[in-house]
């Protein structure tokens, strides 16, 4: 009569464990298998396990996700440089810069001397050719443009 019910009660660990592992997302003859064998035992850990078949939508969905914010970025990315290439090319340095070129004429070149108004430690900006470059130079290392100071005697 014991063996009986024990038979019993590993059937339905068996189809407990078989049932709840097809739930959870697991291969079921393999969690009946270990219900038959492992019984009361098996039906906890299998209880415990977690959940494939939702990890699964999360994961979609998590992956979703994670594409959508990467395309944000690329985004971003693509309109932070059309912004820095719209820019112009000389923005104002923190010394007011004089030129000493006409209003009419075409600023397409400088050719005169540009005027700071002291030399500085902070970068400036070529208004001749927009290349940034340390404030306590004499002439632009790239276009050659001639910087004078205003508050320097001339020699």
């Amino acid at each position: 009569m014991a063996l009986l019910v024990f038979a019993i009660l590993n059937v339905m660990c068996c189809y407990f464990c078989y049932f709840v592992g097809t739930q959870k997302g697991y291969n079921g003859p393999l969690c009946a298998f270990a219900g038959l064998f492992g019984s009361f035992l098996a039906c906890l850990i299998l209880l415990l396990m977690p959940d494939k078949a939702s990890d699964t939508f999360n994961s979609a969905a998590y992956n979703r996700e994670v594409s959508e914010l990467r395309q944000q970025v690329k985004d971003l990315q693509k309109r932070i440089t059309e912004l820095e290439h719209s820019a112009a090319p000389a923005d104002q340095p923190k010394a007011a810069v004089h030129t000493e070129q006409a209003k009419d004429e075409p600023s397409t070149e400088i050719s005169k001397p540009v005027r700071f108004p002291t030399r500085t430690s902070d970068t400036v900006i070529c208004p001749g050719c927009g290349k940034r470059q340390q404030g306590n130079r004499n002439s632009c290392y790239a276009c050659g443009l001639s910087f004078h100071y205003e508050d320097e005697q001339k020699p």
